[in-house]
């Protein structure tokens, strides 16, 4: 999943501290999603999501489709 993340942060074209900001936690606890060391708890997740225009299921590897209109 933390492959997943960095890419779809990359796509958009944020930071990793800018991700963490949005995401309203510090760069460290975003930077153990991104590395896999850490999942996200599902709240995490909806908002990773959200803040990346993505879809869960994108993140959690159950789609390849990045959007649902996809």
């Amino acid at each position: 999943m933390g492959e997943r993340i960095k890419d779809a942060r990359n796509a958009v074209g944020l930071t990793q501290q800018k991700t963490a900001d949005a995401l309203n936690m510090t760069i460290g606890a975003y930077q153990k999603y991104e590395s896999g060391a850490v999942e996200p708890p599902l709240y995490s997740l909806v908002s990773l999501a959200i803040v990346l225009n993505v879809t869960t299921d994108y993140l959690l590897g159950m789609s390849d489709a990045e959007s649902a209109g996809a």
